[in-house]
């Protein structure tokens, strides 16, 4: 979910709505976040006590950080494994991957490909003689 952010308090706010819905949902109580690209500003610091995020201070004082980003390890995990580190934090994004092997820029247009497909399909459910209004 994308939300306008203008504070820490609205921060915090949306982030545990967020968590209720999970709960809800999962009917499991939800007591660690992680999200998408935080400001730097919450980076190694403890943004609420009522959860624990995954950018807290102790994740990134304590623990070695790997991640894909654009599907490429910054640091590789094995190697992290490798050289004793007791705590690693691992980020995969999981849109990389899929049952099949490609590359980075067939990903992207494979992707392109399917929301434009969706988004036609969802026009034409629900816009009457689409045909004739997109002429």
């Amino acid at each position: 979910t994308n939300y306008e952010i203008g504070s820490k308090g609205d921060l915090i706010q949306m982030i545990e709505k967020e968590m209720r819905i999970l709960e809800m949902i999962t009917k499991q109580p939800v007591h660690v976040v992680s999200f998408h690209r935080p400001l730097r500003e919450y980076f190694n610091e403890t943004i609420s006590n009522s959860f624990i995020s995954a950018y807290d201070k102790q994740f990134f004082s304590d623990f070695k950080y790997v991640s894909d980003s654009r599907r490429n390890w910054k640091d590789d995990p094995y190697e992290a494994v490798a050289n004793g580190y007791r705590h690693i934090q691992c980020l995969t994004h999981a849109f990389w991957y899929d049952e099949r092997e490609m590359t980075a820029h067939d990903k992207i247009v494979l992707f392109k490909t399917k929301c434009a497909d969706k988004t036609k399909e969802a026009l034409y459910q629900n816009i009457t003689d689409l045909d004739e209004l997109i002429k």
